[in-house]
């Protein structure tokens, strides 16, 4: 049976620069730290997903988002800190920067990612998420919880708009193939 190793270590990449080559234009800056150390089996792509065991981590430094991070696997980091951006523009009235660390780790087992430490901390709140991400079967299932900074921003947002200090949020979705 076909198998293949892989272990792959970046360090403070130029986001900016990836996302133009993925998308055609930068819709985020900052840097990216990543590791990983893979490995599958199978005779088909579909069979090696399946089989996929591994572990890595990844460390997102200085996120700033401009634009939609869609198709890729930034997506959902990139649409959280985007919409914290937009909800304290649209309370403050003013353009906000979208600043925000991200960090977290996986285990990879027979093609499931489980995540359990992943954190963001950003001048809107800090939050946390865990949950598992099934490559083959193309789901994501993942939970957490954002809550409010003492900023001034964050507790016109638990004041005046009446948000709880603590924003519980989940994810369920089978995920989108791309072709």
């Amino acid at each position: 049976t076909p198998s293949a190793d892989a272990t792959v270590s970046i360090e403070n990449a130029n986001i900016a620069a990836m996302l133009s080559a993925l998308l055609g234009q930068p819709t985020a800056t900052g840097a990216l730290s990543f590791e990983t150390a893979l490995n599958a089996r199978g005779l088909s792509v579909a069979d090696m997903v399946a089989a996929l065991d591994g572990k890595g981590s990844f460390l997102l430094k200085g996120l700033d988002v401009q634009g939609s991070g869609k198709g890729t696997a930034f997506a959902g980091i990139l649409g959280l800190v985007q919409s914290f951006g937009q909800l304290g523009s649209g309370l403050t009235g003013q353009s906000m920067d979208g600043l925000a660390d991200a960090s977290g780790s996986f285990v990879m087992n027979k093609g499931v990612a489980q995540i359990g430490d992943f954190r963001l901390a950003s001048g809107m709140g800090d939050g946390t998420a865990a949950g598992s991400i099934d490559l083959a079967n193309w789901q994501m299932d993942v939970s957490g919880a954002m809550k409010m900074s003492q900023s001034i921003l964050g507790q016109i947002l638990v004041l005046k708009a009446g948000a709880p200090a603590e924003l519980p949020s989940g994810f369920q979705a089978l995920l989108i193939r791309r072709r």
